[in-house]
């Protein structure tokens, strides 16, 4: 008998009819988009590698507006963030639920551990963290 991971095939399995990534086969957008790349590489070391680029006023760096825009937009989140259920319920079980639990589960071992230790059922030399003292 095989096992699961041994025919696990993931999203290439036939089932889901489809392949995880997209995939482009049509030669012309192919072409285009390889001479799009190119025309943005010789664009890119063009202004890069200009030695006259501090003289023309064009400053030290390319200047992007998609990364101007995307680095505002990163920046300026926290003004936008507004808390909802969805925000609350997630926090709720990735962190306030854990750490509940850890702390209840910690406590009663330890409280447990403090009892038979108060009434005498383990003796000093078979306490756990006395070398720490």
């Amino acid at each position: 008998m095989t096992g699961f991971w041994e025919n696990y095939e993931g999203w290439l399995h036939p089932k889901f009819g489809r392949s995880p990534h997209k995939v482009i086969d049509d030669p012309e957008l192919i072409t285009k988009k390889n001479r799009m790349r190119e025309a943005f590489r010789e664009e890119y070391i063009k202004r890069s590698f200009n030695p006259y680029r501090l003289a023309a006023g064009m400053g030290g760096t390319p200047f992007d507006p998609a990364m101007i825009r995307y680095n505002s937009m990163m920046r300026t989140q926290t003004q936008f963030f507004r808390v909802g259920p969805r925000f609350l319920t997630t926090t709720f079980f990735i962190l306030l639920l854990p750490f509940g639990l850890l702390s209840y589960w910690n406590e009663h071992q330890r409280d447990a551990h403090r009892y038979l230790c108060r009434t005498g059922q383990i003796a000093y030399k078979d306490r756990r963290g006395k070398e720490v003292l």
